[in-house]
């Protein structure tokens, strides 16, 4: 493309369109975002950690699941992440001096791989794609034990039922997510029928949420697979099937959708700012949009309130992938002796049905276990030279 000659021309035309249509999604990004009404979070209720704190001491149980979690609604939670233990660890600043030569687990629309956290960084503040890489890394909080003390979890959801499983048995479950603008998470429900959490350390998230019983979110398509869960438009690696709607990407979905939606097919907007948890209960679409350079946590959580909908998912996923039979057994074992009511005979006829004693661990364990990629190194040398 970069050869001249008439016969290169329209080539050469159609990228300057493609880069004057890029520059212009970028420069009204931020304007887009705030003209849809999501900053001021309407329809999510706002809860202060201090609400939630005193409901738990009433119910003596530090661990109890609240109303918000039974209720299955969204809300923001704010003042929990005050208690953080080492919040100041999750500064990005503080970070690069920690681990400036750890490998960091990124991904954009193509492509999934590793890179120097430094190098990342370096590519943060100085990028110029549509669609930019997003570290969306598991990993990276499971080697490094104190960064997983740094954070709680908000009241209502501190048990999570993956805690204690056998390493790579449970599916990933935790994430260290850092992203620049532009970068976000296209259309998706959280997989297993799991709930999750999502605490931003600095920056500026956008989400768009609609409830469960929309099929697919306006502008998206679904593509049911067998077996594996009951909502979810493709499937995903990392989690053997889960429900992802990835047509489009999320800066694509808000720039070119969204603007256009009636008022009835319009979703609930929030713009989660630092200092904010998002709850989003399970089955519920939600897309995120990262508007500024952002850090946060994220956990999918397993409860008493959704651990049924789970093992049903799972078996599901199991007669197609016999690896997730090793799970089921892990966590019925785990689980039993302290929640006997939750879990039938049946359940534990599932796994001893179909569990070969020779069955290996399910895909999801070596999902983020890819090579090492030099792509966004490659291309901050050449825009050196």
């Amino acid at each position: 493309l970069a050869r001249t000659g008439p016969s290169h021309e329209p080539y050469r035309v159609v990228l300057r369109g493609v880069r004057d249509r890029l520059k212009i999604t970028r420069r009204r990004m931020e304007a887009l975002v705030e003209g849809l009404g999501a900053e001021s979070c309407h329809g999510l209720e706002v809860i202060h950690v201090d609400e939630l704190q005193a409901e738990l001491e009433a119910m003596g149980d530090a661990e109890a699941e609240l109303d918000y979690v039974r209720a299955n609604v969204p809300i923001v939670i704010r003042g929990a992440m005050d208690s953080w233990p080492g919040l100041g660890k999750f500064d990005l600043a503080a970070m690069e001096e920690a681990y400036a030569n750890d490998q960091l687990v990124v991904q954009d629309a193509r492509r999934k791989g590793t890179v120097r956290f430094k190098d990342y960084l370096e590519y943060m503040a100085d990028n110029g794609d549509a669609n930019p890489a997003y570290a969306f890394d598991a990993p990276f909080l499971a080697s490094h034990p104190e960064l997983g003390e740094a954070y709680m979890r908000p009241p209502g959801l501190r048990r999570n039922m993956w805690d204690g499983m056998p390493d790579g048995l449970a599916p990933d479950w935790r994430w260290l997510l850092i992203g620049p603008p532009r970068s976000g998470s296209a259309f998706h429900t959280d997989p297993f029928n799991t709930s999750a959490w999502n605490a931003l350390v600095s920056g500026r998230k956008t989400w768009a949420f609609y409830p469960p019983n929309v099929y697919s979110p306006p502008g998206l398509y679904g593509t049911e697979m067998p077996g594996l869960s009951t909502r979810f438009c493709a499937p995903s690696e990392s989690w053997g099937g889960p429900q992802e709607c990835s047509a489009i990407s999320a800066l694509e979905w808000f720039a070119k959708t969204a603007p256009f939606l009636a008022d009835q097919h319009a979703p609930i907007y929030c713009d989660q700012r630092p200092g904010d948890i998002l709850y989003v209960p399970q089955g519920w679409w939600h897309a995120v949009l990262n508007v500024e350079p952002s850090v946060a946590i994220t956990e999918n959580s397993i409860n008493v309130d959704n651990a049924r909908d789970m093992l049903e998912s799972m078996k599901r996923a199991a007669l197609h992938d016999s690896g997730y039979v090793r799970v089921l057994a892990a966590f019925l074992d785990l689980w039993t002796p302290r929640f006997p009511d939750l879990f039938t005979d049946a359940d534990r006829a599932f796994v001893e049905h179909y569990a070969p004693d020779d069955a290996p661990p399910p895909t999801h364990a070596s999902a983020y276990a890819g090579t090492p990629s030099s792509r966004w190194r490659r291309k901050r040398k050449r825009k050196r030279t």
